[in-house]
């Protein structure tokens, strides 16, 4: 990773793009996993005053509806709507049940951000079906329910201007700096190996706030700068610039990384 791109991620400028240029997203569906704290709460925050439909897909059903509570109350009248959404990403069955609460409840799904996510959890720590609880959590949970909510998606998308129904994955800029080279081998981490190299992340001392992540996920989710061009090889020597990208003027992500990236999405949205 370049020092620049971790000085700029570390210790990011004020944000280009905003909750300010987001029109109103009246009709429009939008979920967020791990909404109810951290970046995802912050992200919800923006979007509430949108008029959207916004699900919160959460596991703690008393801090979500906290959460809720909290939001809801700063503007009543308003004409969003903000729903609990049970889902606990280590335990797959919930994931199913998550999703067929939402389409029961909605025919489309504009904007997926899959938030939520472990870090640096204890060595041999599995999810409720046996996975390794980073890879079940991050990975496999998520992209589970990306490919059960694939309908609601191509619904919205056949009546959103193009480019305009999204799914965001977000990680930390922790995968650049500790993630092995050439991507994790899975027979390591089943005997008891590490995701990463040593070491723990503490963005929040850095500079970096929740909100700050929550910018960036509104840009990945809104800006029109970001078109199907932009995935794949092409993020290797990246297009953005000090205007157009909310922090960093440059997304230089480590190649071997991008490389895996891309092969995994081309398993599982082709």
């Amino acid at each position: 990773m370049a020092f620049s791109s971790w000085f700029s991620q570390t210790y990011p400028p004020a944000p280009t793009f905003s909750e300010d240029d987001i029109p109103r997203q009246n009709g429009k569906v939008f979920m967020v996993t791990g909404g109810n704290d951290g970046v995802g709460l912050a992200l919800i925050k923006l979007l509430y005053p949108t008029g959207a439909t916004i699900y919160m897909a959460s596991r703690s059903r008393s801090r979500a509806k906290k959460a809720i509570s909290e939001i809801t109350s700063t503007d009543p009248s308003g004409t969003a709507r903000l729903k609990f959404l049970h889902i606990d990403l280590a335990d797959l069955p919930t994931v199913h049940s998550a999703a067929a609460t939402f389409s029961a409840q909605e025919e489309r799904l504009d904007i997926l951000w899959n938030n939520a996510g472990v870090a640096v959890q204890p060595f041999g720590a599995k999810t409720k079906q046996g996975i390794e609880v980073h890879m079940g959590v991050n990975v496999v949970a998520h992209l589970l329910l990306v490919k059960l909510l694939l309908p609601k998606l191509r619904f919205a998308a056949a009546s959103s201007r193009k480019n305009g129904t999204r799914v965001i994955w977000t990680s930390s800029h922790l995968m650049e700096l500790k993630a092995p080279v050439g991507g994790v081998n899975l027979a390591d981490v089943e005997n008891g190996g590490r995701l990463s190299e040593p070491g723990e992340s503490d963005d929040e001392g850095l500079g970096w706030t929740a909100l700050m992540g929550a910018y960036t996920e509104l840009f990945a989710g809104f800006s029109e700068e970001i078109t199907e061009r932009h995935q794949g090889k092409e993020l290797r020597k990246p297009r953005f610039d000090q205007n157009s990208h909310p922090f960093t003027s440059r997304l230089d992500a480590r190649c071997d990384l991008i490389e895996v990236t891309i092969h995994i999405g081309s398993i599982g949205f082709e």
